[in-house]
């Protein structure tokens, strides 16, 4: 009987590994230093998005709900291979992007007047 629920126990810690890792893109707004930043941001609480990729899907977080994000993916040679607006008003905007070769990309995305950018790699 002992030996049942150590298998299972094993199981499910071996179940827990198979799920896609979700890795987070470094994001830089278009003001890079502090002053800047401080000067281009006139509201009382400051919009800080964050960005992560899983397989085929990025996904778009701020503190803030948004909506009329402008999202765009830009293979190295600036060429974009993916646009999309979404229009929804939210904290998290969810993006699938399928059929993007393995190499670096920049991911660039406007919320209003605010631009932020940040480079990943896609992995097949």
């Amino acid at each position: 009987m002992k030996a049942k629920y150590l298998l299972l126990a094993v199981g499910v810690f071996c179940c827990m590994g198979l799920k896609a890792i979700e890795r987070n893109i470094p994001i830089y707004s278009s003001c890079s230093d502090i002053e800047d930043r401080w000067n281009c941001d006139k509201r009382s609480i400051a919009l800080i998005p964050t960005a992560t990729i899983d397989g085929n899907t990025i996904r778009i977080y701020t503190n803030l709900a948004v909506s009329g994000l402008q999202m765009s993916i830009k293979d190295e040679a600036g060429n974009v291979v993916y646009s999309n607006i979404g229009m929804e008003s939210s904290r998290c905007h969810t993006f699938e992007v399928h059929d993007l070769p393995e190499g670096e990309y920049i991911l660039e995305f406007e919320i209003g007047e605010d631009s932020f950018y940040g480079i990943f790699s896609s992995l097949k």
